[in-house]
């Protein structure tokens, strides 16, 4: 009977031990509290977010301050990723490394690309690509059908027709390996797929978030109105790369090719990260410009404000309504 009873002790105490062992060994970060990542570019579009949350402890990682606290009822850390792709990628995996992450929320700016949508819209896309992911063809012939063909020996991107080319630009795939797989194992893929459940929650609040109309002009500092009414528009595609276009005929090329409503210098980093780490995430994205299909020079400096605002608008009512 003694044998038995120090031999279920025995159990019990490894148990115990083991548990906390364990738990110590999972919780090896900053911060080991489920919190969800939002992420903007800089500060015009972080800021109201800011604001809003209850602050309980800020933290500077490589140069970038991460807030945490409590937003909309979720616990939440929030951090700047800078501008560029690069940065996007290294601040994202950053939060992703020091604190317990369990989804990705980007609020930002964007150049509208879908010409059914207006400045001051705000859009969440479906799926992300790295538009900029590309073979630049050297020049065979000078004249006219084609200078440039298309290369040998290239990856082209899959599910858009990566036969069209700009001049010598063509459209490469993008590698993703997976941290959950086989070792340095990578797939060729063009889009990375919000998650459903996430959309889902972002399509139901449809017609609910309190979209501004006007906003402050940042060259002039009067005010600037919208011509029509803003809306939000869940679905269809977005792109992100390494430049800001502010051009009407690579507009259009990007629109044929991969139809995006939206294009920005971050979103597809975060994508391709949050896709490799296995993490949900969904993208805000309120149209400042129209990437150089306006008429006059570009809109950013004039509605910036109201985008940023509206993208931060859209991603609070998310979070009312995310469970």
């Amino acid at each position: 009977m003694l044998i038995a009873f120090l031999v279920l002790l025995a159990i019990v105490v490894g148990i115990v031990f083991f548990s906390g062992w364990h738990e110590g060994k999972e919780c090896h970060k900053i911060d080991c509290t489920s919190r969800t990542a939002i992420l903007s570019a800089f500060g015009p579009e972080l800021d109201l977010l800011v604001e809003t949350t209850t602050v309980s402890k800020v933290v500077t990682i490589n140069g970038r301050t991460f807030t945490l606290g409590v937003l909309e009822g979720k616990n939440v850390v929030l951090t700047k990723t800078g501008i560029s792709m690069v940065n996007a990628a290294m601040s994202t995996m950053a939060a992703i490394s020091n604190f317990e992450i369990n989804a990705i929320l980007v609020s930002g700016i964007a150049g509208g690309i879908n010409n059914t949508l207006h400045i001051g819209d705000v859009t969440v896309a479906e799926r992300w690509a790295s538009y900029h992911e590309a073979y630049y063809a050297r020049e065979i012939n000078s004249t006219f059908p084609q200078p440039f063909p298309i290369p040998g020996v290239y990856d082209p991107a899959p599910d858009i027709d990566a036969t069209q080319n700009f001049g010598m630009f063509y459209p490469q795939g993008t590698y993703l390996s997976d941290s959950q797989g086989t070792a340095d194992a990578e797939t060729l893929t063009t889009w990375m797929y919000c998650d459903p459940a996430l959309l889902a929650v972002a399509q139901s609040i449809v017609g609910l978030v309190p979209l501004e109309q006007s906003g402050i002009n940042i060259f002039t500092n009067l005010t600037a109105n919208l011509t029509y009414p803003p809306r939000l528009v869940v679905g269809g595609n977005g792109v992100a790369g390494t430049v800001f276009v502010d051009n009407a005929a690579f507009r259009n090329y990007t629109g044929l090719v991969w139809n995006p409503n939206a294009l920005d210098m971050e979103s597809s980093a975060v994508a391709h990260v949050a896709t490799v780490n296995h993490i949900p995430f969904l993208v805000f994205r309120s149209l400042s410009d129209l990437a150089g299909g306006g008429p006059g020079e570009n809109e950013i400096g004039i509605f910036l404000g109201i985008a940023a605002h509206n993208a931060a608008e859209a991603l609070l009512t998310f979070l009312q309504a995310w469970n």
